[in-house]
């Protein structure tokens, strides 16, 4: 069997934290393959302490990283390189402190479904959740893989957008049909899901997203390294690639992606 490595992100969110940590425990078959990697705040003292508690709490491996108090949610590209360094999984799994899995034996049933896809583990996975975009991504699971190709979990805040365009955009994204997880709507009352939806629904484009040239350029770059590895291209194919990737790709982003993004949130 893999062994898995769940990443959170998480403050000020103690009750839900835990929520997700007692699904976790309850639902995992092989607890020995599992590690459960929590990124906090420095200043986040109430999350630093009940992590510690966690660790003797819970039968499975929990390890945190302590962080610089940042830009929230947006610093959680850089959160998840640094999760990626202390973790020791063949596959990462994106949970949230706001998420449950339901579903009883899920690593047995992940399993399963990683031994029949591509060999490469070049793609996206996720899981059925309780959202209103049955096929958005809401968990995103990537190999080592994958991320030794790119170097990173994902460029910008919009990890699920970004990781879904390049999936797609070489048919390699798969969803897991016999694990659910659930969103908590609990969440959707406190501030830091309040003043995150705004950042998203408002006009602005804030630096880190995928909606800024920077962003765009460094998604189509991941794009094209996958891509390549996939299908070992030559140079002559790998030029002509190129150039239908910064032509059709963008026009995808802008037309398609971003307002399906926009309408996961209402």
């Amino acid at each position: 069997m893999k062994k898995y490595s769940i990443f959170i992100c998480t403050r000020n969110r103690t009750i839900l934290l835990n929520k997700a940590l007692q699904s976790i425990s309850k639902n995992t078959k092989n607890k020995k393959l599992i590690e459960v990697l929590i990124a906090v705040d420095e200043d986040d003292q109430d999350t630093i302490f009940f992590v510690k508690k966690s660790k003797k709490k819970f039968d499975f491996l929990i390890k945190e990283k302590i962080c610089k108090r940042g830009k929230g949610y947006r610093e959680n590209p850089k959160r998840l390189k640094k999760l990626i360094s202390i973790s020791s999984g063949s596959f990462f799994i994106y949970f949230a402190d706001d998420m449950t899995i339901n579903t009883k034996n899920w690593d047995i049933n992940l399993d399963k479904k990683i031994n029949n896809l591509p060999e490469d583990q070049l793609y996206l996975l996720s899981t059925r959740h309780n959202q209103g975009n049955k096929n958005w991504p809401l968990c995103q699971i990537i190999s080592k893989k994958w991320y030794n190709i790119t170097k990173k979990f994902a460029n910008c805040y919009e990890t699920d957008t970004e990781l879904l365009i390049i999936a797609s955009s070489v048919n390699r994204y798969f969803i897991c049909k016999n694990i659910k997880i659930v969103h908590n709507q609990i969440s959707r009352k406190d501030q830091t899901f309040i003043k995150g939806r705004q950042l998203l629904l408002d006009k602005k484009i804030y630096e880190g997203s995928i909606l800024t040239l920077e962003g765009m350029n460094n998604i189509l770059s991941d794009l094209y390294k996958i891509q390549l590895k996939i299908n070992n291209y030559n140079y002559f194919k790998k030029f002509l690639y190129l150039w239908k990737l910064y032509t059709f790709i963008v026009i995808k982003i802008i037309f398609k992606y971003k307002l399906n993004f926009l309408r996961n949130f209402y």
